[in-house]
């Protein structure tokens, strides 16, 4: 108990430190970079929305800077993907339909755009898992952005929001758990061929978390705990690894 109460007050002052720290807007994008990554490593909903209040009043002084309706997209997608946690479809619900439309902007300005292709496949993802019978007709949009997303060029995250639809989509809809693993593992791959790259990138940690999932999912527990205890060798405060998955991975080892 004791150690849950101290977990839980330096989670709480470290969100207020870097409250503080958001006070000031983000002018630079390893600013707002840093605001996402904050945000994602400790799953706090309250830093995630203030990233995103913080970004969208960033896009709406300047609307064709298209970096900062990235910057925005990328924001609004990790609240959005956090609340799968709580299951918390309120907030979903009122973030979602922008970060949609936000997307569908992205692509106007870039029809080729690798990344935004694989957070809308991925977004379409969420609104399924929210409502399983949306899968009827988004099921394939988000199929097909997926893989539009990895046939243009070798993009880390495409390639990650591939295997997470490969994984999570049902298998008589196309999903196939091998595949993801080994699109997972491609994802880890081409983020580690570029090291300068690996430092507060939330998209990379997720990738290892997810690898880890995928080893685990197809009994190889022993690779799995090595993918994430290479996520908290780069990020010692990755709070899913740190409190969830690592432990229940360790534990299914010694069970073994």
């Amino acid at each position: 108990m004791a150690t849950k109460f101290k977990n839980s007050l330096r989670v709480n002052l470290l969100i207020t430190m870097l409250l503080v720290g958001f006070s000031l807007k983000a002018q630079t994008t390893e600013e707002a970079q840093k605001m996402i990554y904050d945000g994602y490593i400790i799953n706090s909903e309250t830093l995630q929305k203030e990233a995103v209040k913080k970004l969208q009043e960033r896009y709406d002084a300047d609307k064709t800077n298209t970096e900062n309706l990235y910057q925005l997209l990328e924001a609004q997608y990790i609240l959005l993907n956090g609340t799968m946690a709580a299951q918390n479809e309120a907030l979903f619900d009122d973030y979602i339909d922008e970060a949609v439309d936000n997307a569908k902007e992205m692509l106007d300005r870039d029809k080729n755009h690798a990344k935004t292709k694989g957070l809308l496949s991925a977004l379409y993802g969420l609104r399924i898992a929210y409502s399983p019978m949306k899968g009827m007709f988004l099921g394939s949009k988000s199929s097909s952005l997926a893989e539009e997303a990895i046939g243009q060029k070798s993009e880390p995250l495409a390639w990650l929001k591939y295997a997470g639809n490969k994984y999570n989509t049902p298998e008589t809809w196309g999903g196939d758990k091998q595949e993801a693993l080994k699109s997972f593992k491609k994802a880890v791959d081409l983020f580690e061929s570029n090291q300068e790259n690996l430092n507060n990138n939330y998209h990379y940690l997720d990738a290892l978390a997810w690898l880890g999932i995928a080893y685990k999912n197809a009994g190889e527990v022993a690779k799995a705990k090595q993918q994430f205890e290479k996520a908290l060798a780069q990020e010692p405060e990755f709070s899913w690894v740190k409190y969830a998955l690592l432990p229940n991975t360790e534990k299914a080892l010694a069970n073994q």
